[in-house]
């Protein structure tokens, strides 16, 4: 017998969306209603604040399998997560969010992991990747390390594309913090103090919602510095004790170092992006833009530690703040909906 499944998604209201949203919630939900797993063994529980109940209730009303989980407001990306994993009663839980496209093998690939993974996996990793658009191969390498070989990793990259036993979730949940970013690294320290391991599926892959201009791009990299400097502050690893005494100076060297990182990113992961042959002599772009990607990170590390040593506090996390009323990324007509891609 299968094992039970529960789909625990944030339906991303309240954050940012793109102008034109290239993967509404609406074609989110309609790929996870239409996976090829079982649907009497699956669950999915949608994790709203009050704000965003009635925007969700009409794509809801017909569905016995989906149920709304009332979160608290202000409540932070992992919070939701929290939530969801803790009302999950099924055999395994799986992490989804609002702006990704999941292939119809998702929840079946995921699920089947665990077998090969064995006891000591408390998290299977899929792969994910930005949906195609002008800046997606930019992306991709800095956010996920689509090139890592099935089985253990170090580090979990990406909290809509997880999936844990039930049993783990009171041991190995997030940390319970308004935070959007960045908990995943200080989990993955848990759990290898722990003696347990985290798996990387490779045999599907999720398509994330993408920049689409860059202004979008720039918002992307202002959070990803804020975020950043939050962690380099409450959360520090073994590279942050060693800068964090720089003070201002310590940022240019991070910034430097991770563009190397991301840089040697971009190479390794070419074949898994297609990027052969004549597309090869666009490397040198997309690594020019990968560093420019992190200098403007950078300033934005630079605007929250100017912030914090002036009033002892972090500054609003404004470029991650949405404009106006919960939005569930309605398609424009002239979006094209992503079709997920053949897993590498």
């Amino acid at each position: 017998m299968p094992p039970t499944v529960t789909v625990v998604i944030d339906p991303y209201g309240e954050y940012r969306r793109p102008r034109m949203a290239g993967i509404p919630f609406e074609s989110t939900l309609r790929a996870l209603l239409a996976q090829s797993f079982p649907a009497e063994l699956t669950t999915i529980l949608l994790t709203c604040t009050a704000a965003e109940v009635p925007i969700v209730r009409e794509l809801v009303a017909d569905e016995p399998r989906i149920r709304v989980v009332g979160v608290p407001d202000g409540s932070g990306y992992y919070q939701k997560k929290n939530v969801g994993m803790r009302e999950a009663t099924t055999d395994i839980v799986l992490l989804a969010d609002g702006d990704c496209m999941y292939p119809p093998d998702w929840v079946a690939e995921m699920v089947g992991a665990f077998e090969r993974s064995g006891k000591r996996a408390v998290y299977i990793q899929g792969i994910s990747r930005f949906a195609p658009g002008p800046y997606a191969h930019i992306l991709s390498p800095v956010y996920w390390r689509g090139y890592e070989p099935e089985g253990p990793i170090s580090q979990i990259y990406s909290a809509h594309n997880l999936a844990i036993r039930r049993e783990d979730v009171p041991a190995f949940s997030f940390e319970d913090t308004p935070l959007r970013a960045g908990l995943e690294r200080t989990l993955s320290a848990r759990i290898r103090r722990a003696g347990r391991v985290i798996w990387h599926n490779r045999r599907t892959v999720v398509m994330h919602e993408g920049s689409s201009s860059l202004h979008e791009l720039r918002m992307q990299a202002l959070g990803r510095g804020y975020y950043r400097m939050i962690l380099w502050r409450r959360h520090p690893n073994r590279l942050d004790r060693v800068l964090r005494p720089l003070g201002y100076l310590g940022i240019p060297i991070y910034v430097a170092l991770v563009s190397m990182r991301d840089s040697v990113r971009q190479l390794r992961d070419r074949e898994t992006r297609g990027l052969t042959g004549l597309a090869l002599l666009k490397l040198p772009a997309y690594i020019a833009l990968t560093i420019g990607f992190h200098i403007v990170g950078g300033l934005s590390m630079v605007r929250v530690l100017r912030h914090l040593n002036r009033t002892g506090e972090f500054p609003a996390p404004e470029m991650y703040d949405t404009d106006g009323p919960p939005d569930l990324g309605r398609r424009d007509d002239a979006v094209v909906e992503t079709q997920p891609v053949a897993p590498a």
